[in-house]
């Protein structure tokens, strides 16, 4: 009777841990490279499901893009409706929504929120 009480006991508890959801970090905000460096790069994740970015990088291919955004295993997929150039829609979340980053081939972008 008390080995079929503490399986009880184990599944209950491993089932009421074992599928905790983790907290969603606050990534809703604005993420550049610094405050303090002319805006090459910027990324807005707004809290309606919207998002801007600006990628001025190359001055012959600015990039301006609008449009919605989804989250999906801590990444974000950016849907755009507005850009004339290719542009880099998938960003992942670091250290709790205080920086995203992606990846094109050996080139990477690490944004922080400023």
């Amino acid at each position: 009777m008390k080995v079929q009480l503490a399986i009880i006991l184990s599944v209950f508890l491993f089932s009421s841990f074992g599928f905790k959801d983790e907290p969603k970090p606050d990534f809703i905000g604005t993420y550049g490279i610094s405050k303090n460096h002319p805006v090459k790069f910027e990324l807005k994740i707004n809290a309606d499901k919207t998002f801007s970015y600006q990628d001025y990088s190359d001055p012959n291919k600015k990039i301006d893009a609008r449009g919605t955004w989804e989250l999906k295993d801590n990444k974000i997929m950016l849907q755009d409706q507005t850009a004339t150039f290719p542009y880099r829609n998938k960003w992942k979340i670091e250290k709790e929504g205080k920086a995203v980053r992606t990846r094109k081939g050996m080139e990477f972008i690490r944004l922080a929120k400023l």
